[in-house]
């Protein structure tokens, strides 16, 4: 008997959820069991129940474990994800946390990258079953002041002209994007507001520029998004060892 999907999901803020790619998990009735460290949420010592893991952005610094004791046992559930090859995807922090994985620094960027930029898919990316067929310029939301060396071994497969580390694959199983595609225009709005004082004191004109760019970019953020979840819904499906449900809509 088919069992669903089974995705963990470490929500490193309440605003920061799964979005695009936790709604293309639930139309092939997978499940989402969602972690929350900075509630008190234990992480998972094993990766034994799930099947692929997602770990996603947030404000905290990934290199600052003193300030998020929670850093440790997570980086331990990554190398366990990892050494069973089972898909995992970061996000933007959860990017740094996957270059922490493989013991590759995280350090301030020169600049905070926020905003809608455009990025570019290598020729590396594009030849990756979770990026092939797109376009290799996408415009793709920006919201971090943090960056990281890449891993030994690892493909850079998407990079900026602001900020050249974008996305990286390890192996089949490891993708890590610097850039949050997964976020819905509701998502964002709500990040413009938990932030607001801060970032209008910064970037008075940032709110407005917003609504001006979602109806530029977020139609196309949201097809990549769907793309790539869907690709890399397709590698869990296939180390799971399930029927493919890419079809589901």
């Amino acid at each position: 008997m088919d069992r669903p999907l089974n995705i963990l999901s470490i929500q490193n803020e309440a605003i920061s959820h799964p979005g695009y790619v936790g709604e293309r998990v639930y139309r092939r009735g997978g499940v989402i069991e969602d972690v929350m460290p900075q509630h008190g949420d234990p992480i998972p010592t094993s990766h034994a129940p799930y099947d692929g893991l997602l770990v996603l952005g947030g404000t905290m610094d990934a290199f600052d474990d003193e300030k998020n004791p929670q850093f440790r046992p997570l980086i331990r559930l990554l190398q366990g994800f990892h050494g069973a090859e089972k898909p995992i995807l970061g996000i933007c922090l959860g990017a740094q946390l996957a270059a922490r994985t493989f013991d590759k620094r995280v350090y301030r960027h020169h600049e905070l990258e926020i905003g809608f930029t455009e990025i570019e898919i290598t020729a590396a990316g594009s030849a990756t079953p979770v990026l092939s067929g797109l376009a290799r310029r996408q415009w793709v939301m920006e919201w971090h002041q943090d960056t990281f060396d890449l891993p030994d071994g690892a493909e850079l497969i998407a990079t900026g002209e602001r900020c050249p580390n974008q996305a990286f694959r390890i192996g089949r199983h490891v993708y890590a994007f610097q850039f949050h595609f997964e976020a819905s225009k509701p998502m964002l709005r709500s990040w413009i507001r938990a932030g607001l004082a801060s970032v209008e004191k910064n970037h008075p004109d940032f709110p407005a520029r917003m609504e001006r760019e979602f109806q530029r970019h977020m139609a196309g953020q949201a097809a990549f998004a769907r793309h790539v979840s869907d690709r890399w819904l397709d590698l869990v499906e296939e180390r799971a060892g399930l029927p493919s449900l890419s079809k589901a809509g």
